[in-house]
């Protein structure tokens, strides 16, 4: 006896004001119908149980029950309802959940910008033009695509930490939209041969790839490397790192510069919202599945890799403040509003690596033209593969007129 539940609302977001109601369709198993007890729990993004209700249900029709269930969200969020139905015979227990939000748009960080935000990172752009960036390309050239041309490129980021990745790009003449795409956390990028209209950039940031000779704290401890300051935190010298990918592509002849493209998913969507911040010239970004935003938030509700962070925690429990106000710095959410650029961000409402909410949070902030696609069903891997199709038309559709 399989048990089906139906929001009200096919894309899982009930607006403020109104109601969710869950229709639970309770299969059978036999003539007799179904009967038993079903429990239905809320909760909300943190995994708290905030109400619960407990039924009878009895049915002797032959045919699939219905029970109609309802709650109230009090605050926007993001929700869970998970229904245990035990049938009385044969005897039996089966469970589903569903994931809702309930006033998305309304989601917004607890924590203000830090009031000298812009004079940070306008510093930190003064000190990296301080550093020559030393570009060097070495032809990697693969004899089976001679349609393309393939290049090891390597440059020297702030802290004179020198920086690789993949330059893919048309083997004809002629200028060409580029596409920067930035790694998940820990992932190692290789030549992208996947956009054959566009160049492409693969930036393995530092500690990433081929960029960890240098450094390379590892996974764990990437996250929390020199976080006991702004000024030390490895994410300066990763953002600045996107900053100087930028850069170098504007030094090809062969790119048009006012069609530069940021994209990534997870940690590589954080940075490609970042990067088209920081640099107003960027033409669209592409975010998957963002991570790196609204961090209170994060701290209390995300799974790994926020493991990292409760292990810093754990062995300095009294510096929770000091970590935040830190982190403060380097959350989307206080990056996003700087952005220029048209922005198409995807979230699925199962992920718990980078769970939805923190997504809202972020696109809630951008003001530039965004649209941000909903994959009830998407976990942080799924929603990325569903998502490819889409975002590479909406991209075409735009950057190759």
């Amino acid at each position: 006896m399989p048990i089906c539940l139906h929001l009200n609302y096919r894309d899982r977001l009930i607006p403020a004001g109104e109601m969710p109601v869950i229709d639970c369709e309770i299969g059978h198993d036999c003539k007799t119908g179904c009967a038993g007890i079903l429990r239905a729990v809320l909760k909300n993004g943190h995994g708290q149980e905030i109400a619960s209700l407990f039924r009878a249900v009895q049915d002797g029709s032959g045919q699939a029950s219905h029970e109609i269930l309802s709650f109230t969200p009090t605050d926007p969020g993001f929700y869970s309802v998970q229904v245990d139905f035990s049938a009385d015979a044969p005897s039996r227990t089966e469970q589903a959940r569903i994931s809702f939000g309930y006033a998305p748009e309304k989601i917004a960080p607890k924590r203000p910008c830090p009031g000298d935000f812009l004079e940070f990172w306008n510093e930190s752009r003064k000190q990296l033009e301080q550093i020559p960036p030393c570009w060097k390309v070495i032809d990697m050239d693969d004899p089976s695509r001679p349609d393309v041309k393939t290049s090891l490129v390597e440059f020297t980021g702030w802290g004179h930490i020198r920086v690789r990745g993949w330059y893919v790009r048309p083997a004809g003449s002629g200028r060409y939209p580029a596409l920067i795409q930035f790694p998940g956390h820990g992932a190692s990028l290789v030549p992208n041969y996947n956009w054959p209209e566009l160049a492409v950039f693969s930036l393995n940031i530092r500690g990433h790839g081929n960029s960890q000779d240098q450094i390379n704290p590892g996974f764990p401890g990437f996250l929390t490397h020199g976080i006991g300051s702004r000024e030390n935190y490895i994410y300066r010298g990763v953002y600045l790192d996107c900053l100087r990918s930028i850069q170098f592509l504007r030094t090809r002849p062969e790119i048009e510069p006012s069609r530069i493209v940021t994209e990534g998913h997870s940690q590589g969507g954080a940075l490609a919202l970042i990067s088209a911040a920081l640099d107003q010239q960027i033409a669209f970004c592409l975010p998957d599945v963002p991570f790196l935003a609204d961090f209170d938030f994060y701290l209390q509700q995300g799974e790994w890799p926020r493991s990292e962070f409760d292990a810093f925690l754990s062995n300095h429990p009294s510096d929770r403040e000091g970590l935040l106000s830190v982190l403060a710095y380097f959350d989307v959410v206080n990056f996003t509003p700087l952005i220029g650029c048209p922005v198409l961000m995807a979230t699925g409402l199962n992920d718990i690596v980078c769970p939805p909410a923190i997504a809202f949070a972020a696109h809630n902030w951008i003001i530039a033209p965004k649209e941000l696609i909903i994959y009830p069903d998407g976990d942080h891997n799924t929603t990325v593969l569903q998502h490819a199709r889409p975002k590479r038309e909406w991209l075409l559709n735009r950057i190759t007129r």
